[in-house]
């Protein structure tokens, strides 16, 4: 009667497990659940280093030639930036190695800090995007807004 407990509790253990482990971190959440994240607002989430910068750190961390992928291929990664700038739940909607998407994921998120995005004066929460091509061999960004960050701004 025992074993079947233990080996119950195993299967439910395991089970919270699997469907918990994702890529965001622990802590960090919307800050309103009701609405949603925000995609387009007055004022956008800003980086404190620009995407050029973050495109030359990607390539330092990231060896492409290691990894399964063909010249030409986009990767779109989204995640979430609160009202406290924290950045999360990080997604892509491409078909791509698991390995790849946490290098890439991890190393945007250890290397890039966020402001909070506005709307009518209030800090929101803000579905934000970046995407990368490789050209060449190398993990080209092809964000074209606010190429400078916030740390280059004039």
């Amino acid at each position: 009667m025992n074993n079947n407990r233990i080996v119950i509790l195993l299967i439910i253990i395991n089970t919270i497990a699997i469907l918990s482990t994702r890529n965001d971190l622990y802590g960090q959440s919307c800050c309103d659940t009701k609405a949603g994240p925000f995609v387009i607002c007055e004022e956008p989430p800003l980086p404190n280093i620009s995407f050029s910068q973050l495109e030359e750190i990607i390539n330092n961390s990231v060896d492409i030639k290691n990894e399964h992928i063909n010249n030409g291929d986009i990767i779109r990664i989204f995640f979430i930036i609160n009202c406290k700038g924290e950045d999360f739940n990080y997604r892509t909607l491409q078909p791509a190695d698991s390995t790849l998407k946490d290098k890439l994921f991890k190393t945007i998120h250890s290397n890039m800090k966020w402001t909070a995005g506005k709307q009518a004066g209030r800090k929101i929460d803000f579905q934000q995007q970046i995407l990368l091509s490789i050209v060449n061999g190398k993990f080209v960004i092809l964000n074209d807004n606010d190429k400078k960050g916030k740390k280059n701004k004039k």
